[in-house]
């Protein structure tokens, strides 16, 4: 996709509890790679949902997708929250993002401090911006930061990302959210997270706290036992569907027998 082109279609675009226990269950909508739309009745929000490329690999955003986003229509109507795992290239576009947000006034913003840089850096950022913002700037290890938003109860944890300890990966800032959208479903997003246990561990006080309707897990953790076990025993997880699944799906995963995001548009009912 290229940025010339996403840019001139921004412009265009910009003018024109378990939910079991509820009457009308939350839903996740697949918008791309780790980009997925949660809502419930009026309540949505959206995680990572702009990337700037797939590199090829992985599935991207539509035209139409992102001009519906951009112009709040149809399934992105009233999304009240965007919430950034990290800010790689296949997960954030800086310029995408200032654009979403200048055309969508009510919508909140939770993001790394990473993220925010890059927004800073770009020409097209207005200061103005950042009073929407809820920036993260934690390290490995630290204490669980709460986010309320409205309705919307999160918390934010921050796990290295997949190749750790290598120090490029090491220094990215992937966050793991867990959100709970009003009285409806609990969900959680992990972005990149490495698949050791030792990160998660230190942490299980809070994972036990809460019971994880669905998460959205990278689909690595699926395809290994000890990604399961981490999601099922120590995160507190009911049930997940794997995101950041290449255009070819992997054959471990498809053999897995587990439930996995790979067309853009897929919907699942959360608790069904």
């Amino acid at each position: 996709m290229k940025l010339k082109a996403l840019t001139s279609l921004f412009a265009i675009a910009c003018l024109g509890g378990a939910a079991l226990a509820h009457d009308h269950p939350s839903t996740a909508h697949y918008i791309a790679n780790e980009g997925v739309l949660v809502s419930h009745g009026e309540t949505k929000i959206m995680f990572d949902p702009l990337p700037l490329s797939g590199f090829g690999v992985y599935p991207e955003p539509s035209f139409v997708q992102i001009a519906k986003m951009m112009s709040r229509q149809g399934e992105y109507e009233g999304v009240d929250a965007v919430f950034i795992s990290h800010a790689h290239r296949d997960h954030f576009s800086a310029i995408a993002m200032i654009t979403y947000l200048t055309s969508n006034p009510e919508v909140r913003l939770v993001a790394p401090q990473q993220a925010l840089d890059m927004m800073q850096d770009d020409d097209n950022w207005n200061e103005a911006l950042q009073s929407r913002m809820t920036i993260l700037d934690m390290e490995a290890g630290d204490t669980p930061k709460a986010i309320t938003i409205g309705d919307i109860t999160a918390t934010a944890v921050r796990i290295p990302h997949a190749g750790w300890p290598a120090p490029a990966r090491a220094s990215v800032q992937n966050m793991v959210y867990r959100v709970t959208l009003g009285d409806g479903a609990t969900v959680m997003h992990m972005g990149d997270a490495d698949p050791r246990r030792q990160h998660f561990i230190p942490h299980k006080e809070h994972w036990q706290a809460k019971r994880i309707d669905t998460a959205f897990p990278p689909y690595w953790f699926l395809t290994s036992m000890q990604g399961r076990n981490i999601l099922e025993d120590d995160m507190n997880v009911a049930k997940s569907i794997g995101v950041h699944v290449p255009l070819k799906v992997p054959d471990d995963l498809k053999e897995s027998g587990q439930d996995y995001f790979s067309k853009p548009g897929e919907t699942r009912e959360i608790g069904e």
